[in-house]
């Protein structure tokens, strides 16, 4: 039997591995023992009391500070925002956090007894030079980081080095993986936060007009959690002594103009969608050949994705 520890456990990520741990999904992977480290992971359990579980030990540890790693086999490091509006707020601070967690983690583990055998950094697709009408490949090049100050290139370089100090971390037993995650829906989503896809799904719940303001075309593809959950697993298993990288998400894309107006015929709503103005583009979805070679797949299209978090959402509201 197996213990994982999940780093800033009680994020998006982390609540996904939550619920299938609850489920009894991680048993394929003789996963008996869940830890959920982060700086208020107590708190966290005593507002959602239906995540308790005498197998699930809620740790309260900053990780941006050097500290005692708790004793494991598998480790998972999510421990970084994704709320824009926090990057809108204190774009240095964020950033500072996401290069001092990672800087912090490999020295505690160097420093901890703990000796896990597998590790996965959740890093982002971000990372990419952006591309027009082109899925993202693991060997395409990184971004070019300019000056500009822009919250996607502080984001991007802050993985990127988020990276190169996460494979700091090789020995000979210790099988390192990176997963670059891109988009994502399921139960666990935030809907009152900057992902169309969960400001979508909020309207359709409420039953007010879906709403696009973007007046440029914008592709997304949407992976559901229940397979967020498996992929990342199987990644965690395949990892190498040098850290092997892989897209996670899906290849089904979706304009979200289109995706609106689709959702909106499916669930009867009026829509406000912004018209085209101006030739640029914004694609963000993954080439996930690589993955497949693993045997990993999605289980839903994009759009079966979200309807099935649409039913999710109506099923634990009642």
């Amino acid at each position: 039997m197996k213990s994982l520890l999940l780093i800033g456990g009680t994020g998006f990520f982390g609540k996904s591995f939550i619920n299938a741990f609850l489920q009894g999904r991680l048993n394929k992977w003789n996963v008996s023992k869940l830890l959920i480290a982060s700086r208020n992971a107590s708190a966290f359990v005593q507002h959602n009391p239906s995540c308790f579980n005498s197998d699930i030990s809620y740790i309260d540890l900053d990780i941006t500070k050097l500290c005692e790693i708790p004793s494991c086999d598998y480790v998972m490091h999510f421990a970084n925002s994704s709320d824009k509006a926090r990057y809108e707020k204190d774009l240095e601070k964020e950033i500072l956090n996401i290069k001092n967690s990672m800087s912090a983690f490999v020295e505690s583990v160097e420093k901890s007894s703990a000796n896990p055998s597998h590790m996965l950094f959740a890093s982002s697709g971000a990372v990419y030079s952006p591309q027009i009408s082109q899925k993202y490949t693991e060997g395409d090049l990184i971004g070019n980081i300019d000056k500009t100050g822009s919250i996607r290139q502080n984001y991007a370089e802050a993985k990127l080095i988020s990276e190169k100090t996460f494979r700091q971390l090789q020995k000979k037993n210790r099988q390192l993986s990176i997963a670059r995650c891109f988009s994502f829906v399921g139960s666990e989503l935030p809907l009152n936060k900057h992902f169309v896809a969960g400001n979508l799904i909020q309207n359709i719940l409420n039953k007010k007009a879906l709403e696009i303001k973007a007046n440029i075309p914008v592709v997304r593809s949407y992976l559901h959690t229940d397979d967020l959950v498996f992929w990342l697993m199987e990644i965690l298993l395949s990892g190498t002594n040098d850290g092997i990288l892989f897209n996670v998400g899906s290849d089904d894309s979706f304009e979200i103009h289109d995706l609106a107006k689709e959702l909106a015929s499916h669930f009867c709503l009026p829509t406000e969608i912004a018209p085209f103005s101006g030739d640029n583009q914004d694609w963000y979805v993954p080439n996930i050949d690589k993955a497949r070679s693993l045997g990993l797949r999605p289980s839903y299209s994009s759009i079966q994705a979200i309807l099935k978090t649409v039913d999710e959402f109506h099923n634990n509201s009642s």
